[in-house]
């Protein structure tokens, strides 16, 4: 997922930044903008959810330690979700996210888990 969106976030033909990762950094403050602030609330929500998904199958395949903060872990991983569209806005070049990814995973598939 994480390689995914850097893949098509740094694609030149893709427009720059996320509406969700952008809307989610500038909070307007006015009753107008209520709506947007509750859907892209709603849409980090949705994708959270999906990433906890994620690392509870991990947790299940063995691919993750049993002991593992799920929340904490899903947290991580959402976080730097956005981020991918703040860094490609700011020039960070593909291959640079693709190791940050990796070095976030790193615990994913430790060798003295996988089968």
């Amino acid at each position: 997922m994480l390689h995914a969106s850097i893949d098509m976030q740094t694609d030149t033909s893709h427009p720059r930044g996320c509406l969700v990762a952008l809307s989610g950094t500038v909070r307007a403050p006015g009753d107008d903008e209520a709506a947007v602030r509750r859907m892209t609330a709603a849409r980090r929500a949705a994708d959270r959810a999906g990433i906890r998904q994620c690392v509870v199958r991990g947790i299940a395949a063995g691919e993750l330690p049993e002991d593992i903060h799920v929340d904490g872990f899903t947290s991580m991983i959402h976080s730097f979700l956005p981020g991918i569209s703040t860094q490609v806005c700011d020039d960070t070049p593909a291959g640079t996210l693709h190791a940050a990814a990796d070095a976030l995973l790193a615990g994913w598939n430790r060798p003295e888990r996988v089968p």
